[in-house]
């Protein structure tokens, strides 16, 4: 193939407006479309797969490698400054397209059936709609203020797929928390524009680039290019959920499973670590270092809380800190392509693991409701795994999906997740080591909490495993009516199992390179990296790997068996470390009592100073000037107006006189000329005597 730059053009154009199309469409017209449109919003998603496909083969078998296009358009003028918007389309930009696109293509198609019969059902596909469209927005932008725009418009569609169920309080609450903890971060991608913009007078990444080279070149970054990487990173911290914004995630889960796996395991969260690649180049060496610590960080303390979790789904939430975490340590020690790569496995494999797991909730709603209608009453999560148990046998393909998404997951061999993580791990061990020769030990930490993770992840994952697909069903054991709805459940509807089955495919190793135990010969990592990586399957994550698998082994009996275990009550005898851990180390409780709670705190002071300082203040002021106007009043009244009433009265009194002078009568001006005359005489007599 070899498309013209018009037809790019066009055909990248499409796949930008085809989700905002929709989303209008139905948000005004879905009551009058049948089946409230859902057939129509999926439509255009499988039209934008194909369109993004046919780009990427368009690029992949040009003659030129590494090919870009750049499309800049005029956008608006202020005054002498002039704005141009730009899409940028290469090997990245094409990839996370095509991933973009298929992830939300499929949920589109497994949620007809999923949400088939809910409230709000006419919302959810203009939400999952303009979401789309601002994630492709992100992806295809290459005009920073632009990707800004896209970036809070993510966060604002994310706040209605998250607060979808708005009659549920947590659901809400997890809404405005992901929302706000957002904002947190987007203060620095404020702060990054405004810096790059008054040193580079653009918004342009490419044309930022061409002012970075030939400014800094061979030249020690000055500190603002520092705080401007800070900036980016601080708005990826919040996207991301990294730490210490990574609170939000978990609670996130309260929207519907299809919406987690799109937005929160697959396309939003990766928005962070695919902004840092593009501005890979304004990250000076310390904020590097910076970055990797954090995600060594992330990824660490995201895994071991996942290991106490009974919430199907917030395992698995956890583990998308934890995922995201690896990725950003790579941006650390600058392994892009690496990262990026990971990327799109994860977001493969957790979309799996998510619509998997939707799949047996789906269930449990099921057997919960014919409980009800049974007239059992019987109130249960249905999304505790403990309630759970023996689902390999009556859901088979969910069964397979979850083992070859969570064996991805944690990076056992064959598997997609083991290509990408396997170049993380030994790019941390490296990275380590060259610096550890000029004394700095302490960047052993790296690895050491990128390894542990590998060893807590295969715990928790074969956790989940165990006590949901095996042994017996052991809400049977609290309710045995439970047992009869168990045994009738069927295999999902096709619209569930296609997109799970092609999650599969994706997380297998083959889709990526035909070598399962190195990923640098594979076409991905070939075309967008030239080959220039290479890798070597350590032995470390394997050993580690077989031990974790030992550990969940060694507590399965725990977990299947006893029946105490997963009743109610038991949550009274777990030690109060093991409550903090599960709560996400207490940092909801810590931002609380010292962020929250301060806050409550100053708020009541001012409030006091207020209305017992201010308030009084301004009631004095206000007293001595209703005193000062009566003053004023009074002196108006009777000094200011007497005075003039008397000047009033003098000259109407000699107004009077004067005019009663003015008789007309000639003996009567005689008689006051001589009068006057006379008084002359006597004055001047009266001054000569003296």
């Amino acid at each position: 193939m070899n498309l013209s730059n018009h037809t790019i053009f066009i055909i990248a154009t499409l796949n930008l407006v085809l989700p905002l199309i929709s989303f209008f469409i139905l948000i005004f017209f879905a009551k009058k479309i049948a089946r409230k449109g859902d057939w129509l919003g999926t439509a255009f998603l499988g039209i934008n797969v194909l369109l993004s496909v046919i780009l990427l083969l368009d690029l992949k078998f040009s003659s030129i490698t590494n090919q870009q296009f750049l499309f800049p358009m005029d956008w608006f003028s202020l005054g002498s400054n002039s704005f141009r918007i730009s899409f940028l389309i290469n090997n990245i930009s094409i990839l996370m397209l095509i991933m973009v696109n298929t992830i939300s293509f499929l949920v589109h198609l497994y949620s007809i059936e999923y949400m088939k019969g809910k409230r709000n059902y006419e919302r959810y596909f203009p939400y999952l709609g303009i979401f789309t469209f601002a994630m492709i927005g992100i992806v295809l932008s290459n005009n920073l203020l632009l990707t800004f725009m896209f970036w809070e418009l993510v966060g604002f569609s994310s706040y209605l797929l998250i607060g979808f169920w708005f009659d549920k309080e947590a659901a809400v609450k997890a809404s405005k928390k992901a929302f706000l903890f957002n904002r947190i971060g987007d203060i620095g991608f404020l702060l990054a524009l405004l810096i790059i913009y008054i040193n580079f007078h653009s918004f342009e990444i490419e044309e930022i680039k061409k002012g970075f080279s030939l400014s800094f070149q061979n030249h020690a970054l000055p500190l603002w290019i520092s705080l401007a990487g800070l900036g980016f990173f601080a708005a990826c911290v919040g996207k991301s959920a990294q730490f210490p914004l990574q609170i939000w995630l978990p609670d996130a889960m309260e929207g519907p499973t299809p919406v987690s796996a799109l937005i929160h395991a697959a396309t939003m969260v990766a928005a962070g670590v695919y902004l840092m690649i593009k501005v890979n180049f304004l990250l000076s060496p310390e904020v590097k270092i910076f970055i990797a610590f954090t995600g060594a960080t992330t990824a660490f303390i995201g895994a071991v809380p996942a290991l106490f979790q009974n919430d199907i789904k917030k395992v698995l939430a956890y583990s998308t800190i934890s995922q995201l975490g690896y990725m950003v340590m790579g941006i650390g020690f600058e392994s892009y392509l690496p990262s990026f790569f990971h990327l799109i496995t994860h977001a493969f494999f957790k979309a799996c693991l998510f619509l998997s797991v939707g799949a047996i909730i789906h269930a449990m709603h099921h057997i919960k409701h014919d409980l009800f209608l049974s007239g059992d009453y019987y109130d249960f999560d249905a999304q505790d795994m403990r309630y759970m148990g023996g689902f390999y046998k009556k859901m088979p393909i969910a069964f397979i999906a979850f083992i070859f998404s969570s064996f991805a997951l944690i990076g056992i061999p064959l598997f997609s997740g083991a290509l990408s993580k396997e170049i993380l791990l030994e790019t941390s061990l490296q990275w380590a080591q060259a610096n550890a020769k000029n004394g700095a030990i302490f960047f052993y930490m790296i690895p050491i909490l990128a390894y542990s993770t590998l060893l807590i992840t295969t715990v928790y994952m074969f956790r989940q495993i165990f006590l949901i697909f095996f042994n017996k069903f052991r809400l049977a054991e609290i309710d045995p009516k439970a047992e009869n709805i168990f045994n009738k459940l069927k295999e999902n509807h096709w619209l569930i199992n296609i997109p799970l089955l092609l999650l599969t495919l994706f997380s297998s190793f083959i889709v990526y390179s035909y070598n399962p135990l190195d990923a640098s010969k594979g076409w991905l990592l070939q075309w967008i990296g030239n080959g220039q990586l290479a890798t070597h399957f350590s032995i470390i994550p394997l050993l580690l790997i077989v031990s974790g698998v030992l550990i969940a082994l060694y507590r399965k009996k725990a977990l299947l068996n006893n029946l105490e275990y997963f009743k109610i009550h038991k949550n009274s005898n777990t030690p109060n470390f093991i409550k903090s851990i599960r709560n996400d180390w207490n940092m909801d409780a810590l931002y609380y009592h010292t962020l929250v709670k301060s806050g409550f705190t100053v708020s009541h002071w001012i409030s006091k100073i207020d209305s017992r300082i201010l308030d009084r203040l301004i009631n004095f002021i206000a007293v001595v000037n209703v005193i000062f106007a009566h003053l004023l009043h009074w002196i108006d009244r009777y000094i200011i107006d007497g005075i003039l009433n008397l000047i009033i009265r003098v000259t109407k009194l000699t107004g009077y006189i004067a005019r009663s002078i003015q008789s007309g009568k000639l003996q009567n001006y005689i008689v006051f000329l001589f009068a006057f005359i006379a008084l002359i005489f006597i004055i001047i007599y009266y001054s000569s005597e003296a």
